[in-house]
C-alpha cells in the first residue's frame, strides 16, 4: 500500500494554515499542524480586542463573565478544529517544541516525545522584541497574543474603575509603527467611553504615543505618515516623536540621551518584533539577528532540502531594495502558498527543483480610530470610510479561504457586530 508523505507544520499562523489547507485540498500528503495553542490568532484584530467596550453589568454572574471572555477570544482567534473540520488529512497536535533534529527527521517536544516527518515547515511566528532596554519587559505589556490583548483591555478598564477621579490617567504606547498607530486610534475611543461610564472629568486622561523616529509610520510613504499624524492629532492622541525610551521603571519612563522622566499608568510596547526561533530550533542551523531562519531562494532552511520556513520566522528580502520583507500576514500567506506548491513538486519528483520564490510587495490598510482607515495598494491610495470598509472586506475574504462557508459567515457576522459597534 502506498503511504502518503507526512508534512509536519510548526505553527498555526497565517503561513502554516495556508500550507496545511493547500496540501489537504490536493490530497497529496498527510499533514500535522503543531501549535502551543488550540487556535489560530488573527493578529490584525488584536487592537480591536484590546479596546472592545462592554458596558458593565452589575452584578455580573460567572456565566456572563464566561460569555464575555468567549466573545473576546473569538474576536481575534479561531479554533484550529474549525479550520480543519472537514479535512481528515490534517491532524492537530497541541504542544511546545524544543528542537528539530534534521538527521533523524524528527521534532522533539518539551515532554521528550518525538514526532517524525518527511517534510517540515517552520512557521513559529514572532514575539516581542524589547531591544535590551532596561526594565522594559517587566514594566510593560506587549501586543503579540490574545492574552496580552485581553490584559490591555482589562488593565485600562481597571484604571478607570479604581483611579481617583481627580487623578489623570496616562496610557503610553511605545512605538509609532502600524500596530502602535492602529491601537492609539482605537484606544482614545475606548478611553472616552470609559470616562463617560465612570463619570470622569473631561481631559482627565491621555493617550500618548512615544516614538524614537521622526514621526509615526516611519517606513511608510510620506503621504501616509502625514495623514496618520493629522488623524491622531484630531482624535486627541499626543505623539512624542524623537523620544527613544532608554529605561523604564514602574510608572516612569526615561526618554532620550538626557533621560527625561515621563510618568505613566500603563505602558503598551508595540515597537519591536523578532522571530520566535531563539537559540537554534533546528539543530546545526543558526538564526539571524532578528531570530529568524535564513531562507534560500526556495524558502528552504539550508542545507536541508525537506525543511521550509514561512512567515515571521523566515528571513526574506525585497529583491529590488534589498530590505527585509516586513513581518505581515500578507508575507506569510504568499510564502505559505509558495511552499505548498514546492512541496507538491517534490512529492511528485524528489529530484525536481521548484521555481524560486518571488516576494510580493505588501499592500496595507491602517485603521485609525472609528470608521476611518488609510489604504495603499501600489499607486492606489484612499483614506476615510471607504478604506475602513475594505479592511473588513479583506477580513471576510480571508475567513472564507480558511473556513467552510457557513462557519466563515458566522465568524464574519460576529466580527462585524462587535467591531462596528466598537467603532461607533
Amino acid at each position: 500500500m502506498h503511504h502518503k508523505p507526512l508534512v509536519v507544520i510548526l505553527g498555526g499562523g497565517y503561513g502554516g494554515i495556508r500550507v496545511a489547507r493547500d496540501l489537504a485540498k490536493k490530497k497529496v500528503a498527510q499533514v500535522i499542524v503543531v501549535d502551543r495553542n488550540p487556535y489560530h490568532m488573527l493578529y490584525a484584530q488584536f487592537y480591536e480586542m484590546a479596546t472592545l467596550f462592554r458596558p458593565e453589568q452589575l452584578p455580573e454572574t460567572k456565566k456572563q463573565q464566561r460569555t464575555e471572555n468567549r466573545e473576546l477570544l473569538t474576536s481575534a482567534a479561531i479554533p484550529l478544529r474549525d479550520i480543519f473540520a472537514h479535512m481528515p488529512a490534517v491532524k492537530i497536535e497541541q504542544g511546545e517544541i524544543t528542537s528539530v533534529d534534521p538527521e533523524t527527521r524528527s521534532i522533539i517536544f518539551d515532554t521528550g516525545r518525538k514526532l517524525h516527518y518527511d517534510y517540515l515547515v517552520v512557521g513559529l511566528g514572532s514575539k516581542t522584541n524589547y531591544f535590551s532596554i532596561p526594565h522594559l519587559e517587566q514594566n510593560s505589556i506587549g501586543l503579540k497574543s490574545v492574552n496580552e490583548a485581553g490584559n490591555i483591555r482589562n488593565r485600562i478598564d481597571e484604571l478607570f474603575l479604581t483611579t481617583p477621579k481627580h487623578k489623570k490617567i496616562t496610557v503610553v504606547i511605545g512605538g509609532g509603527g502600524f500596530t502602535g498607530v492602529e491601537l492609539a486610534g482605537e484606544l482614545v475611543g475606548y478611553m472616552k467611553k470609559l470616562s463617560h461610564l465612570h463619570g470622569r472629568p473631561t481631559g482627565n486622561w491621555a493617550c500618548v504615543v512615544v516614538e524614537a523616529g521622526a514621526g509615526v509610520l516611519g517606513t511608510s510613504a510620506p503621504w501616509a505618515r502625514a495623514r496618520a499624524a493629522r488623524r491622531l492629532k484630531d482624535l486627541g492622541v499626543t505623539v512624542l516623536a524623537g523620544s527613544a525610551i532608554v529605561d523604564v521603571w514602574p510608572n516612569l519612563l526615561y526618554l532620550g540621551k538626557e533621560k527625561r522622566p515621563f510618568g505613566f499608568d500603563l505602558l503598551i510596547w508595540t515597537a519591536g518584533v523578532k522571530g520566535a526561533c531563539e537559540g537554534s530550533i533546528v539543530k546545526g542551523v543558526g538564526v539571524d539577528k532578528k531570530m529568524c531562519l535564513t531562507a534560500d531562494p526556495n524558502l528552504r532552511v539550508s542545507p536541508y532540502q525537506n525543511i521550509f520556513t514561512v512567515g515571521d520566522t523566515a528571513s526574506t528580502f525585497d529583491k529590488k531594495t534589498g530590505a527585509p520583507m516586513p513581518m505581515t500576514a500578507q508575507k506569510a500567506l504568499h510564502e505559505g502558498a509558495y511552499v505548498s506548491r514546492a512541496i507538491r513538486v517534490l512529492i511528485k519528483n524528489p529530484k525536481a527543483t521548484p521555481a524560486p520564490y518571488k516576494p510580493k510587495p505588501s499592500k496595507f490598510i491602517i485603521p485609525i480610530g472609528g470608521k476611518f482607515a488609510l489604504l495603499e495598494a501600489g499607486s492606489f491610495r484612499w483614506t476615510g470610510f471607504f478604506a475602513w470598509v475594505l479592511k473588513y472586506v479583506v477580513l471576510i475574504k480571508y475567513l472564507v479561504t480558511i473556513l467552510p462557508l457557513g462557519t466563515a459567515l458566522r465568524y464574519a457576522v460576529h466580527e462585524l457586530r462587535l467591531f462596528v459597534r466598537n467603532d461607533a
